[in-house]
């Protein structure tokens, strides 16, 4: 849903969750929407030092972490029309708080949203 949201929606998204490896099956399949016609990683256009897509209409979906509390500094300031994060429950909420004020656009008639998914816990 977040991957849907963020191409078809939003011009520039951000995609949380708390520690980047967890991210790896939400970009393989991002791969696997966002390239569909090609069947090697060398025509995506996915930048995997930026942990980010970036589009010929200059659309953008990036992959983010806060591991640490500490690292939601590392958002400060930088706006974005859509914040998905999955597993919300994995992130603070002084992370989930400080980051989504930072929801925003310059681009006329954008939407800002903010969409937390999440599953049940699995420990009682």
């Amino acid at each position: 849903m977040l991957l849907g949201v963020a191409k078809n929606l939003h011009h520039w998204s951000l995609i949380f969750r708390r520690e980047f490896p967890l991210h790896r099956t939400l970009i393989e399949r991002s791969r696997e929407i966002y390239n569909a016609v090609r069947t090697d990683h060398l025509h995506d256009r996915y930048n995997e030092s930026l942990h980010r897509w970036a589009f010929n209409d200059g659309q953008m979906i990036e992959f983010g972490a806060m591991e640490h509390e500490a690292d939601k500094e590392n958002w400060r300031g930088r706006p974005h029309d859509f914040y998905g994060f999955d597993e919300v429950t994995q992130i603070t909420e002084s992370q989930y708080r400080f980051v989504i004020a930072w929801c925003r656009t310059a681009r006329q008639g954008q939407r800002c949203r903010v969409i937390a998914t999440g599953n049940p816990p699995t420990s009682v």
